[in-house]
């Protein structure tokens, strides 16, 4: 979960199965955690959290063959920590503090459409480690 690799089903039921068994939490709260976080891997990785140097990885090839400002890198490093500490990022994040600080208007304002669109797939691509391929 941390070191954003692809989870399974497989490894999710063995989790469910020792998270009931070792009375961390019963199947109808695994089933409200589900439900509230958009299945159990993302529930998990929103405790764990990531690996600072798993999301830079991630993020690297976004931010390959490119000079960014300070303010970009700044704003790029800010996501890479919110990933690192919450473990998941939605779009709607990067209109809210501590993103704001950096660009109050929001990301659009220092990076090109193209730029946006790789950063969000790259999202999303992290987000989708957490749930069953």
């Amino acid at each position: 979960m941390r070191r954003n690799r692809q989870i399974t089903i497989t490894d999710l039921e063995e989790l469910e199965r020792i998270f009931i068994e070792s009375g961390i939490g019963t199947e109808a709260e695994i089933n409200r955690a589900k439900a509230n976080s958009g299945g159990f891997g993302l529930f998990l990785r929103s405790l764990t959290g990531l690996d600072r140097q798993a999301v830079a990885a991630a993020f690297s090839k976004f931010q390959a063959g490119k000079t960014f400002t300070s303010a970009q890198l700044r704003f790029v490093n800010e996501m890479i920590d919110y990933f690192a500490h919450n473990g998941t990022m939605t779009v709607d994040i990067m209109y809210q503090p501590p993103f704001t600080v950096i660009i109050p208007a929001g990301p659009e304002e220092i990076f090109h459409e193209t730029d946006m669109e790789a950063m969000i797939t790259t999202m999303h691509s992290i987000n989708a480690t957490a749930v069953p391929a």
